[in-house]
């Protein structure tokens, strides 16, 4: 039988991947901002020219800084995709286990009317057993009788 405490389970980690889901989509918005600020980094280039190493250097770092970021995003991102995935499969195996779990209770209540139909046709049959014994035994007493009084009478 499926248990209460599974079903809590799997909603639980439903939800827990619904949190995760919106902490990453959270990080992607971020990147819109990294992706202009590589444009402010590389405007200011173009219209300083005597700061043009510096810049350089900052530039690289910031680059660098941007495709770590980038790339965790892409794991994560990727992460994402793989739970959600997970999260329908979840959703899929819940639905499964429902309907599964209605089947049983379904089938529990069939053989519960099944038995109770049981019972109630030993009961008749036992009454059918007493009344045809009860009778029995009044036509064997009547056969006794008759025979009796058909001695009696000399027959």
């Amino acid at each position: 039988k499926l248990n209460e405490f599974d079903l809590q389970q799997a909603k639980t980690r439903v939800e827990s991947l619904k949190k995760e889901l919106e902490t990453l989509r959270e990080k992607e918005k971020n990147l819109i901002p990294l992706e202009s600020r590589v444009r402010e980094l590389t405007d200011a280039k173009n219209k300083q020219a005597e700061s043009s190493e510096n810049l350089q250097k900052e530039m690289e770092t910031e680059l660098i800084k941007l495709r770590s970021e980038n790339s965790v995003l892409n794991q994560e991102y990727s992460h994402l995709k793989g739970m959600e995935e997970s999260t329908e499969k979840l959703k899929k195996e819940l639905e499964d286990l429902r309907i599964e779990a209605d089947g049983k209770e379904a089938l529990r209540i069939s053989l519960d009317q099944y038995q109770d139909e049981n019972e109630s046709l030993k009961r008749y049959i036992h009454e059918l057993k007493t009344n045809y014994g009860n009778d029995l035994k009044k036509k064997e007493e009547m056969m006794k009788n008759i025979s009796a009084s058909s001695e009696k009478q000399g027959v």
